[in-house]
């Protein structure tokens, strides 16, 4: 009977020994290299990023910003190996909230986002000279906005999934106007 109740104090003491070793929280400044390459070094909480810190992917992606246990939360810049660069707002590990997004072929947006989509209003300039200010709905121009081509020619009015759609004025290079309503990209009259 002894014995039985020192091998069951005995399991007990080891397993509170370990749930307390378990339950130790690291916190503070911390440098942490994963054996496929990635590393990070900042901030550390409960055993997790958090704060601000640095993350380098071993593929050569890189995110300087805010953590939250564990995910991109907050402020942040994330550089792609690629050439692509957002900085802005991140939400759950996602771009959310206002940002700029510059891609590697030269094109950026800045504005809103929404779960990494461009949702709000905002700013779309490809590196051929065309922009386009205004509202955007899962990616899409859609709402109210202008264009602008490298050509001077310029439309203002709504939107609808990328197309001129509903009352607008279009501006040709040579200064001709087009003003009336538009269904699906097609003028149809005043």
């Amino acid at each position: 009977m002894l014995k039985t109740r020192i091998l069951v104090a005995s399991i007990i003491l080891s397993a509170v020994f370990h749930i307390i070793s378990c339950a130790t929280v690291e916190e503070g400044e911390k440098t942490y290299t994963w054996p496929n390459g990635n590393s990070y070094r900042g901030g550390w909480l409960n055993n997790t990023m958090n704060g601000r810190g640095v993350f380098n992917w071993a593929n050569g992606d890189r995110y300087e910003g805010d953590w939250k246990e564990g995910i991109k939360q907050g402020q942040g810049t994330m550089k792609w190996s690629n050439g692509s660069v957002y900085s802005g707002q991140w939400v759950n590990n996602k771009k959310t909230g206002n940002g700029t997004m510059t891609w590697a072929d030269g094109a950026s947006y800045t504005g809103d986002w929404k779960d990494d989509v461009i949702n709000g209003s905002g700013t779309m300039k490809k590196p051929d000279g065309t922009a386009y200010t205004g509202s955007w709905l899962n990616g899409k121009k859609n709402g109210q906005g202008t264009m602008t081509w490298p050509n001077s020619a310029r439309y203002t009015g709504g939107w609808k999934n990328d197309d001129k759609n509903g009352m607008g004025i279009l501006t040709g290079p040579d200064g001709t106007v087009e003003k009336g309503r538009y269904i699906n990209g097609v003028f149809v009259g005043k």
